[in-house]
This record gives C-alpha cells, structure tokens and sequence, in this order.
C-alpha cells in the first residue's frame, strides 16, 4: 500500500469542537491561502480562558481583496478598508489603546494583537457552503467575532 498517503497531524488537530460563547484568546500566527478560489487570511489563536477548551487553537477567517507572494505563515495579503479583518483589527487596537494611525491595506501589521488578550466570541460550524448540514460528529467550532481586549 505504498500509494497510501496519511494524513498530517496537525490537519487532524486543526477542526477542534468547544462550547460556543466568548473566551479570551491569545494571538499565535496568521497565514494566507486559497478557499474556494478566494484568497483567504486565517486569524490564529489560542483560548486561554480557564475551562476545558484551555489551550485549544482557534482561527478566525477573513475575505481579502487579494494575496500577495508566497501563500502559508506570515503570507502577504490586502485587505480592503471596510473588510471584516480591517475593522475588527482596529476596533481592538484602539479599545487597547494602540495607536493605529492609519496603516497601509496591504501591510496591517496584525502581529500587534500579540501583545493583547484578546476577547472573541466562538461559534460551531454547523452547515457547509452549500448550506447542507454537517453532522454533528463532524462540526468544529471557529472564532466568529473580535469583540475588544481583555481588561488586565
């Protein structure tokens, strides 16, 4: 069975279920790729809000406008001004007190969320994109919203 391939370890690791509601999460990395020939820009974090789903990895994923060089970690991406990923991004960072000024589309520095606890709120995913259910033995939970910064 030498045309069998396994799958990679961290594809299986990726899908995690938790209960839905808000947690407080810490920014670990972003990356870029294509999703239904759309560029695609996955938000990662980690919860570290005391309970089960303690150190679960979570993303949260965004349109943008287009991707720029190499796809995978730390990729290149634009990302239009009234983009869920722009508002969110500077909905944060000013709750935090950053200050944002105003930053290029195509160079949003989102490694400054490192250096926040940031709070989102997790949702299931329970439909795919034809709007066909999922069973429930196969839905996984994904961060739907950025709603601020956790108090210190």
């Amino acid at each position: 069975m030498r045309n069998v391939i396994p799958f990679p370890e961290h594809e299986q690791e990726e899908y995690p279920r938790v209960e839905p509601g808000a947690y407080a999460l810490r920014f670990t990395h972003w990356e870029t790729k294509r999703r239904f020939n759309t560029g695609k820009v996955s938000v990662w974090f980690e919860v570290v809000s005391y309970g089960e789903a303690f150190g679960v990895r979570l993303a949260r994923h965004y349109n943008a406008k287009h991707l720029i060089g190499k796809l995978g970690k730390k990729g290149g991406f634009y990302a239009g001004k009234c983009s869920d990923l722009a508002r969110e991004f500077y909905t944060v960072m000013e709750l935090a007190g950053e200050p944002v000024g105003k930053f290029r589309p195509d160079r949003l520095p989102l490694h400054l969320l490192g250096s926040h606890v940031v709070v989102g709120v997790v949702r299931d995913v329970k439909h795919d994109s034809k709007r066909k259910p999922i069973p429930q033995a196969l839905q996984y939970s994904v961060v739907d919203e950025l709603k601020g910064i956790k108090p210190p």
